[in-house]
């Protein structure tokens, strides 16, 4: 058994499977998980055979169809889908289509993607900025 430090409130655990207990020990999210992320800004990444996200009642907020990604850093998750990643918002909208080879995380308003093999920024609007 794995047991993780508290994350907003909930504890990840692994036991056959990832999922998340109260501070009593209480099963709050089944340990059905191949893998789950602790929980940032109310929503945690797992995986089954696809990646999605839940929030902290095991909802699903971002359907398990994507193939690869990264948590949400400053309101953004690249998320790989049909071998291309794009960007979501915590509510599941597409804000940065699905176009490029590579992508990571937000930090302090850009992010390097790579597209047609050129690795580059981009700002939260999708838009190539000057590094």
């Amino acid at each position: 058994n794995i047991i993780e430090p508290i994350s907003e409130g909930l504890i990840r655990v692994f036991k056959d499977g990832y999922g998340f207990i109260d501070s009593k020990g209480n099963v709050i999210i089944p340990l059905q998980y191949h893998y789950a992320s602790n929980f940032k800004n109310g929503l945690a990444l797992v995986q089954t055979i696809k990646i999605g996200f839940i929030d902290k009642t095991g909802k699903v907020i971002i359907p398990l169809e994507y193939d690869d990604g990264l948590g949400f850093n400053e309101g953004l998750s690249p998320l790989k889908k049909n071998g291309h990643w794009g960007y979501l918002d915590t509510k599941g909208n597409i804000v940065i289509e699905f176009k490029y080879e590579d992508a990571n995380s937000f930090n302090n308003g850009t992010a390097f993607v790579k597209q047609n093999g050129e690795i580059f920024k981009i700002d939260k609007s999708g838009k190539k900025v000057s590094q």
